[in-house]
Formats: C-alpha cells, structure tokens, sequence
C-alpha cells in the first residue's frame, strides 16, 4: 500500500512541474510578443518622424530659394545694376527648386522628386516622393514694397494621416 502511495506522489509532482512550465512558457510568450509589438510601432513611428524631418527641411529649402532671390538682386543693385530687391518675387503660390532658381507659378502642386545619385528633391529629375511644396509670397506695403512674406508648405500623406509643415519668412529692404 505505501508502494502504491508513493507512487501517486511522484505523479502529482511531475503533473505539477508541467503545468509550472507551461504558465511560465505563456508568460515568456505574453512578454516576448508584447516587445516585438513594441518594436513594431517604434519602427513606424520612427519613419514618421523621419518623414516630418524631411518635410521641414523641404518647407526650409523653400525660404532658402526665396532668401537667394533676394541676395542675388542686392548683390546686382550693388553691383551697379538697376534692379528691384524683390525682382523675381511676385505675389502668388509658386513652385521652386534649386536647379531653377526662378519661381514657376502653380496651379495643382506637383510631387517633388528625388534623385538618389546626387540625393536631392527637385521638379527636374528623379523618382517621385510623397512630398508637395508650395511657396507662398505676399508684398506688404503700398505704393512702396518694404517687405516680402514668403511662406513655405510642404504636404504628405504617411502612416497616421495627412501631415503638414508650415514655415513663414519675412524679408526687408535693410540694406537701403
């Protein structure tokens, strides 16, 4: 009888040491699965911070296009050049970029596109991006303009939605 007894014990253990193993195999599991979600959503937000990145660099490269008009028609009219410093600046929505350094009016904004071998964004070459950029330039002032407004927007659809970047810059005639 104990025989027997002593038996039914060692089962009891081992049917224990089973089930053990099998709830710490599920909490493993749990935590294992709930990091490679983790992961998974850090990967995706990570692009999209990449991506907003990128756009507020594009929306900068706009006013930097605008800013270059300007210096270049100071640099003339100091030059001995009779020209206006905010020649090439119209009022309008424009599209612009650095292989042509004049403003092209907009009607529909166009993708911007991305040349991997000299890795930049222009209307010019390059595989189509998901970003738009549309420059914006207002003149304050009448009948004398003394100052120029030139907003840069730049759009794109991602993961989350549609995002925007916004960035505004004002330009005077101080050199006068």
């Amino acid at each position: 009888m104990s025989m027997i007894f002593l038996r039914a014990r060692d089962n009891r253990k081992k049917g224990q040491l089973l089930v053990e193993l099998l709830v710490a195999l599920s909490i493993l599991t749990t935590g294992f699965l709930g990091v490679l979600g983790l992961l998974s959503q850090s990967l995706g937000l990570n692009r999209v911070v990449s991506e907003n990145y990128t756009g507020t660099y594009l929306a900068s490269e706009g006013i930097e296009i605008a800013r270059n008009i300007v210096d270049k028609n100071v640099l003339l009219r100091g030059a001995g050049t009779p020209v206006v410093w905010y020649d090439g600046l119209s009022p309008g929505r424009y599209e612009v970029d650095y292989e042509n350094t004049s403003t092209l009016p907009l009607s529909v904004p166009r993708p911007l596109l991305f040349d991997a071998t000299s890795h930049t964004y222009s209307y010019a070459a390059g595989q189509p991006t998901k970003f738009t950029r549309v420059i914006e330039i207002r003149l304050v002032g009448n009948p004398e303009i003394h100052e120029v407004v030139v907003s840069s927007t730049v759009e794109w659809q991602s993961r989350g939605g549609s995002f925007k970047t916004t960035l505004e810059d004002h330009f005077f005639d101080w050199r006068n």
